[in-house]
């Protein structure tokens, strides 16, 4: 289920951003694309994190998201102006992503019941799912065109409902149960840390929303940009094969620290527009903008958040990222349109700041 939900994410991430820029869109009304179903899922990602953690067997809930984010890709795929693609392409995302946190909180149960004992080795079969599905996409975006990766993600989209009849049970909940909403306040520093891993999510907005077209701007070739985003997902996977030794040396707070540095330099870099070789040094810094962020979240979660509340901590999380990345993926078109490749200096605040709050949440509480 890990890799089929990642291989999705393996033609979504990179080459959506194209595919809306071939349809005649503006970097403007692409940034506003791509933050409505951020913004979706900020009602979306809260209800279903009560419902997942009111029920053992969640497998009937993740086939229906993924059935209405099919429903709305194929509507994508004939809609007729601006705002009919931005109403399809919102429900489109918004009722895919929230399947991951579900997927992730499943993961954490079968930890903390001995069934599963690294769940970073488990989670880098989406990396390496990701990884591959990239490349594969780079070279059908070179043969066949961007409508046609368009095409394989939505047959993704049914590989991974297929997959979701296999999703385990969480040993939690009832048949039909709705769980409370959580109560932050109550829980301050795992608000703090949710929010400082969201600004770390969030700053990838320029990347997520213009990483690939700014690569073709600034002059690699078309096969490369998958190779690029692979060698991000290769760095990723390193870290996550040796996640428990990373977890005992480091322990949660000093890997979300090491992820706030890491995507920091990482961002101050790219805003230069390196070489392409530069370019993949720098790809290589999203093991600390992904991995060491997930892993300091699951092992936080794992650690200061009991199993009946994890879903709705998972998908708090991702509200949170989900508003973040909202506004900044917003702001993304009106400053990649006047700063170019210098948006990435704007992004670098973020982690400065997710350092600040990490400190706060260290120190505090």
């Amino acid at each position: 289920m890990i890799g089929a939900v990642f291989a999705v994410y393996g033609l979504q991430v990179p080459y959506f951003p194209l595919w809306l820029i071939e349809r005649g869109l503006t970097p403007g009304q692409v940034a506003v694309v791509l933050s409505a179903p951020l913004l979706l899922r900020v009602v979306i990602a809260p209800l279903v994190g009560r419902l997942a953690d009111g029920r053992a067997d969640r497998r009937g809930l993740v086939i229906g998201l993924l059935l209405i984010s099919l429903a709305s890709g194929l509507a994508l795929a004939v809609a007729d102006g601006f705002w009919t693609m931005t109403l399809a392409a919102a429900l489109m995302l918004a009722t895919f992503h929230p399947v991951q946190p579900i997927t992730d909180a499943v993961l954490g149960s079968l930890v903390r019941r001995g069934l599963v004992h690294d769940y970073g080795k488990l989670r880098l079969l989406g990396s390496a799912s990701f990884a591959l599905v990239a490349v594969l996409g780079g070279l059908l975006l070179q043969r066949a065109g961007v409508g046609a990766v368009f095409g394989a993600h939505l047959l993704l989209l049914v590989l991974t409902a297929v997959a979701a009849l296999a999703l385990p049970g969480s040993g939690q909940g009832t048949a039909h149960g709705l769980a409370p909403p959580l109560d932050l306040a109550r829980r301050p520093r795992l608000a703090l840390v949710l929010v400082a891993t969201g600004l770390i999510n969030a700053s990838q907005a320029m990347y997520f929303s213009f990483g690939s077209v700014h690569m073709r701007a600034v002059g690699y070739p078309d096969w490369s940009i998958g190779w690029l985003w692979t060698v991000a997902v290769g760095a990723e996977i390193v870290v996550l094969w040796f996640s428990a030794g990373a977890l005992r040396r480091f322990g949660v707070d000093r890997l979300l620290v090491l992820a706030a540095i890491g995507t920091l330099l990482r961002w101050v870099g790219m805003a230069v527009d390196p070489p392409l070789a530069g370019m993949l040094g720098l790809q290589m810094l999203h093991a600390a903008t992904l991995s060491c962020t997930y892993l300091g979240l699951m092992g936080f979660i794992q650690r200061h958040v009991e199993e009946a509340a994890t879903a709705r901590a998972q998908s708090m999380a991702m509200t949170l990222t989900g508003v973040l990345t909202a506004v900044m993926t917003l702001a993304t078109g009106p400053l990649y349109a006047a700063l170019a490749g210098h948006t990435y200096l704007v992004m670098a605040l973020l982690p400065a700041l997710a350092l600040v709050l990490l400190e706060m949440s260290r120190r505090r509480f």
